[in-house]
């Protein structure tokens, strides 16, 4: 059965087959600057499937340029929306767009970023921050930060994620500047851990000496908060994610 087909399926099953989620961040010592946003895929054979799930098989197939035109043109259809309405809160800097290596590498983003601010003219390139995972850092550096210097020709802001985990290669990010950072989950245990907590420190100091904000993700009450508050975070998002932007 074909994608098309099974995507059919699902809409006359009732589901939405694809859905644009947000999660707010939140910053410690003021309002609220970003929202990182993904697309849910609701399937009747696995169920639902978030990004985490989705992208390393859609990062190598064709599919994985699929979903970013689709979620590029979601978001910004719906930004444009909240600018005719005058319901876009002014806090908001940036909304998040993860993409893949292989979206650097064949040069589809620019292509996709370009044709979407066309088609929208109202989003503009300054709401939007394209979210890459860490990984990306394993490519040649200097081809990186080129890559890089495009989107921001284009006005966008450029995010890195999942900085801490084992395929991040910490050093490597002295090539890249990035405006935002968010952290990985095994950053956040290791912080909770004595002999840990200097080493988490010393990644957000560092960050922070190369310009970029640094957020801990998916914090789960008081006590993890307090935590990464301690070791110089900017802000933290919360693991729920809602439906509408606020």
């Amino acid at each position: 059965m074909s994608i098309e087909q099974e995507v059919q399926q699902v809409i006359e099953s009732g589901i939405t087959p694809i859905e644009m989620v947000y999660q707010p961040v939140h910053m410690f010592d003021s309002p609220s600057i970003v929202q990182r946003t993904v697309l849910a895929i609701n399937s009747l054979d696995v169920g639902r499937l978030e990004f985490d799930q989705y992208r390393f098989v859609a990062a190598r197939c064709k599919h994985g340029e699929r979903m970013l035109r689709c979620q590029v043109t979601k978001l910004l259809r719906a930004i444009s929306k909240a600018v005719d309405e005058d319901t876009l809160d002014n806090k908001i800097v940036c909304f998040t767009i993860p993409v893949y290596a292989r979206n650097l590498r064949d040069g589809v983003l620019p292509e996709i970023l370009y044709e979407g601010f066309t088609n929208f003219p109202k989003a503009q390139p300054s709401k939007i921050c394209v979210e890459i995972s860490a990984d990306i850092l394993y490519e040649d550096i200097d081809w990186l930060a080129e890559a890089v210097g495009t989107l921001r020709e284009i006005g966008v802001k450029v995010a890195i994620s999942e900085v801490g985990d084992a395929y991040c290669p910490v050093f490597r990010l002295a090539g890249v500047k990035f405006e935002y950072a968010f952290l990985d989950t095994h950053a956040i245990k290791l912080a909770s851990t004595e002999q840990a907590d200097e080493t988490v420190k010393w990644l957000v100091e560092y960050l922070h000496a190369r310009g970029t904000r640094v957020f801990a993700p998916n914090l789960e009450g008081d006590r993890e908060r307090a935590t990464m508050l301690a070791m110089g975070c900017d802000g933290y998002t919360e693991p729920a994610v809602v439906q509408e932007v606020v």
